[in-house]
């Protein structure tokens, strides 16, 4: 369930409305469950009665134990689907999926209202009336607060920083100047560098035949107590789980992390660094500079990722990896090895062979 904090909820929706706005069609032998409605949309691991989801191929196991109500499925996983789900069968589950969870929540892409009469200005802020401002706040010039976000105490935010509508923000915490924070829930004496970019719209799209479909991003930024960022870092949002930066972490700078990204606690993230989409980091990870990770990966704890690697594949506990694609840093080190006598090798060759 998306937070009421940032997103309103436009439901229920009936059924036939469902289909009406995925453009989707019961099935012969089907009929519409009387008087269901549908509340929320969620992912099949976090569905509860009432919710709509989607199910991939990939995401089978997740669809024999939902919660979920009424899931957006193709003809090739009939059989997966449990007797409490209703399913409705399409060819793009997702795009399907897409529609509908935009028409619960259309306003996700809309920015606050940004007209300066709805707030109050003190000593060149804008501060909205429903925010909470705790004591010992400092505020540069230029800041501005939106609605009902909440700073706690001994808290700093540098000039020309926005907080979002319904930004909760721990004590003790040190904003720079020119950050932007929205959809985030930050923790205690987190540091923040200048020019970093937290809860913005992750690059969440469906890409098909019929074009390009924008997927809600419905998720929030969570960063745990302790964590730094450098500057100009970009976090996105989650999608419809949550993007989460574990407690004590370390992010330097020109890092980018995409929706769905969580980081275990305690982990070392170098400049350049960019981590796709859903990756997950256990604790004490240490990724050197301009690494990159694909997508729905599992980086385990304690491992350590060489810089400028290209990781497309899970790590284990406690390995060290380095080359595009990664590898066991031995198995690196040695293709490093005879490359370097084969070229050797060769190039002594073409010489004897040379005339003088």
């Amino acid at each position: 369930m998306a937070d009421s904090r940032f997103y309103k909820n436009k439901g229920p929706f009936s059924l036939e409305r469902i289909l009406e706005i995925s453009g989707s069609c019961l099935q012969e032998t089907q009929t519409l469950p009387k008087d269901l409605l549908i509340k929320d949309v969620a992912v099949l691991e976090t569905a509860q009665r009432g919710d709509l989801s989607f199910c991939l191929d990939k995401y089978r196991k997740n669809l024999e134990q939902t919660k979920t109500s009424v899931c957006f499925v193709k003809d090739t996983l009939r059989e997966s689907v449990p007797e409490s789900v209703f399913p409705l069968y399409t060819e793009a589950p997702l795009r399907s999926f897409a529609q509908v969870a935009a028409a619960f929540y259309p306003e996700s892409r809309i920015l606050p209202n940004q007209s300066s009469e709805h707030y109050v200005e003190s000593r060149g802020c804008f501060i909205h009336p429903t925010a909470h401002i705790g004591k010992n706040v400092v505020l540069g010039p230029g800041v501005v607060i939106h609605e009902h976000a909440e700073i706690s105490d001994d808290v700093h935010i540098g000039s020309h920083s926005i907080i979002g509508p319904g930004v909760v923000i721990g004590e003790g915490t040190r904003i720079a100047v020119s950050v932007s924070l929205f959809f985030a829930l930050v923790g205690k004496r987190v540091m923040i560098g200048p020019g970093t970019r937290i809860g913005q719209e992750g690059f969440g799209f469906i890409m098909d035949e019929k074009g390009y479909i924008a997927l809600p991003q419905l998720g929030r930024v969570i960063l745990e107590d302790g964590v730094e960022i450098g500057s100009n870092c970009t976090i996105d949002r989650g999608s419809l789980k949550d993007t989460e930066i574990g407690a004590q972490t370390r992010i330097d700078n020109l890092v980018q992390i995409a929706h769905n990204v969580r980081l275990g606690r305690g982990c070392i993230i170098v400049a350049q660094v960019g981590i796709a989409g859903s990756t997950v980091f256990g604790d004490y990870v240490a990724a050197g500079g301009q690494a990159g990770f694909a997508d729905h990966l599992k980086i385990g704890s304690r491992s350590r990722i060489a810089a400028q690697s290209g990781v497309m594949r899970d790590v284990k506990d406690g390995e060290t990896v380095a080359g595009s694609p990664a590898i066991p840093i031995i198995e690196w080190r040695k293709q490093n090895v005879y490359l370097t006598r084969l070229i050797r090798n060769s190039f002594g060759k073409d010489k004897e062979k040379s005339p003088k």
